[in-house]
C-alpha cells in the first residue's frame, strides 16, 4: 500500500493522522473490513430506497403524515451511504485517502450533518407520536403537513450550520483509524471545546431530552387509556343491549394496539440509533478531553462501523415490527418477481 499521504497547504489540516509513525492495517483486516462495510452500504441503499418506495406506493403509509418523518430519516440514511460510507470503503481498500482535500472536507461535513439531521428527526417523531396519543382530536389540526416540512427544514439548516463550521475553520483531517475525514479536536483547542459543548447541547442533549420526555408521556397516557378501556369493557360485556358500545370499544382497543405497535417500532429505532452512536460519541469525547492517540485504532474503526450500521438497521426494524411496512415490502417483492418473469417470457418469445 502507498504510505505517502496527501498533505494540505493550510495550518495543521493535513490528511495524515499524525506526524508520528504508526502501525498500518494488515491485508486481512482490510479485506474483512471492506466486505463488512460493503454489506452495510448495500443494506443501507437497498433498504432505505425500499422504505421510500413503500411510503409513496402503499396507500396506508402514504396517508399517514408521520410517514414524512420516516421518509426524511430514510433519505438521511441513504445520503449517509452515498456521501460518506462509499468513500470510506474506498479509503479502506486503498489504505489512505486518495480523493484530495476538498472532498475530505465535504465528507466530514456530510457525516456530521446527516448525524445531526437524524437525531433531530427522531426527536420530531417523538413529538408527533406524543400529540397523536395525548391529543388525538387536535392532532390533525396541530401537526399539518406544512408544519412538518418546516420542522424538518429547521433540522437540515441547523445540521448544515454545525457541520460546516469545522470546514470553514479548517479543522478537518483524515483519521487513518476512523477511516473517515474527521475533526482534529486539538487544533485551536479552546474553540474546538466551545464548539463541542454547544453542538452537544443543541444537537444531541436537547433532542435526547425531548425523546425521553415524549415517550415517557406516551407510555403514561397509553397505560391510563388502557385502564379506562378495561374498566369499561367489563360492565358493557355483561349487558346484551350494549352491542354497539362493545363494538366501539373493540375498535378503540384495536386502534390503541395499532398505535402501540408503531410506537414500539419507533422506540426501537431510537434505541438502536443511540446504541450505534454511543461508541462514536464516547471516542470523540475522549479525543477532545485528552488526546487523539488515547483511543486504540481498533476502537476508532469499530465506532465508525457501528455508526454506519444505524443507517442500515431501520428498514429491518420497520419490516419486523410494523405490519403496514411488511405488506408494502411484500408488494415490492411481488412486483419485482412479476417484472423478472415478464422479462424471461419476452426473451423466450424472441
Amino acid at each position: 500500500m502507498n504510505d505517502s499521504m496527501i498533505t494540505m497547504d493550510s495550518n495543521y489540516t493535513n490528511l495524515t493522522t499524525s506526524e508520528e509513525d504508526f502501525q498500518r492495517r494488515s491485508l486481512e483486516a482490510i479485506i474483512i473490513g471492506s466486505i463488512f462495510l460493503l454489506a452495510i452500504i448495500l443494506c443501507s441503499i437497498l433498504g432505505n430506497i425500499s422504505v421510500i418506495v413503500a411510503v409513496w406506493t402503499y396507500p396506508k403509509l402514504y396517508e399517514q403524515k408521520a410517514s414524512i418523518f420516516i421518509v426524511n430519516l430514510s433519505i438521511t440514511d441513504l445520503c449517509n451511504a452515498i456521501f460518506v460510507m462509499i468513500w470510506t470503503c474506498c479509503a479502506l481498500i486503498t489504505d489512505g485517502w486518495p480523493f484530495g482535500i476538498m472532498w475530505c472536507r465535504f465528507q466530514c461535513a456530510f457525516n456530521y450533518w446527516l448525524i445531526i439531521v437524524s437525531m433531530q428527526t427522531l426527536a420530531w417523531i417523538s413529538v408527533d407520536r406524543y400529540h397523536s396519543i395525548a391529543h388525538p382530536l387536535q392532532y390533525a389540526d396541530y401537526l399539518t403537513t406544512k408544519k412538518i416540512m418546516m420542522m424538518l427544514s429547521f433540522s437540515w439548516i441547523l445540521g448544515l450550520i454545525f457541520a460546516f463550521v469545522p470546514v470553514f475553520l479548517d479543522w478537518v483531517h483524515y483519521d487513518y483509524w476512523e477511516v473517515v475525514c474527521a475533526i482534529n479536536w486539538h487544533y485551536q483547542q479552546d474553540m474546538a471545546v466551545f464548539y463541542v459543548v454547544i453542538a452537544f447541547i443543541v444537537c444531541f442533549l436537547v433532542p435526547a431530552v425531548i425523546m425521553v420526555g415524549c415517550y415517557s408521556c406516551i407510555a403514561y397516557a397509553a397505560n391510563k387509556c388502557a385502564r379506562r378501556i378495561e374498566a369499561c369493557v367489563v360492565p358493557r360485556s355483561q349487558s346484551i343491549a350494549s352491542d354497539s358500545n362493545s363494538t366501539g370499544t373493540s375498535q378503540t382497543t384495536k386502534l390503541i394496539q395499532s398505535n402501540t405497535k408503531v410506537i414500539k417500532s419507533l422506540i426501537i429505532v431510537v434505541a438502536v440509533f443511540f446504541v450505534c452512536m454511543t461508541p462514536f460519541c464516547v471516542t470523540k469525547l475522549l479525543k477532545v478531553v485528552f488526546y487523539n492517540n488515547i483511543v486504540p485504532g481498533w476502537l476508532n474503526a469499530f465506532s465508525t462501523w457501528v455508526q454506519f450500521l444505524s443507517s442500515a438497521s431501520n428498514p429491518f426494524i420497520y419490516g419486523i415490527f410494523r405490519k403496514d411496512f411488511r405488506m408494502a415490502f411484500r408488494r415490492q417483492i411481488r412486483f419485482l418477481n412479476c417484472g423478472l418473469f415478464n422479462v424471461e417470457l419476452s426473451s423466450e418469445s424472441t
